[in-house]
């Protein structure tokens, strides 16, 4: 009688061990996909303000008058963040903050509000004026959810300076 060596190949525990550790390194990389799925999505917001930020700059080097009726504001800042409150700012910004509050636009942010501040020239220390120059502070702050699977949510802003003037 022939005696045989041991079976070779793998048992079902060995199978079952494989698909197992398989299994949890896919969950691993699906958990991995959703932060970063949620985190290009946060910063797709980020990179439609510079652009925005920009026209901003652009209407007041182009309307020296509204940098002149913000300065009117005083140096404390002015928040626009509705419809209501946008009808306050000067009238050559009002579009341009439009297009970032009104839910319908394209380039609205969810919940957004726009703080300006005026403050004095930094060279000069004069106070803000379309002759004598000064900086403006621009923030833009909306309510961002936290990750793309939670109702969890928080208020992120983006910060913008300008310097005016000689």
């Amino acid at each position: 009688m022939r005696r045989y060596g041991r079976d070779s190949g793998y048992s079902m525990i060995n199978v079952l061990v494989a698909v197992l550790v398989f299994s949890l390194g896919m969950l691993g990389l699906a958990a991995l996909y959703g932060r970063f799925a949620n985190f290009v999505a946060n910063n797709q917001s980020v990179g439609q303000l510079i652009p925005m930020s920009q026209s901003f700059w652009g209407v007041l080097q182009a309307n020296p008058s509204a940098i002149d009726a913000l300065a009117a504001g005083g140096t404390s800042a002015q928040v626009f963040n509705s419809a209501a409150t946008i009808a306050t700012a000067p009238a050559v910004l009002q579009p341009w903050m439009t297009q970032l509050i009104n839910a319908s636009s394209p380039q609205s942010l969810p919940v957004a509000s726009i703080s300006i501040t005026v403050m004095p020239d930094v060279a000069s220390g004069a106070a803000c004026s379309s002759v004598s120059g000064c900086a403006i502070r621009l923030d833009i702050s909306w309510t961002q959810a936290l990750t793309s699977t939670d109702s969890v949510s928080a208020t992120r802003t983006q910060s913008f300076f300008y310097q005016f003037g000689v």
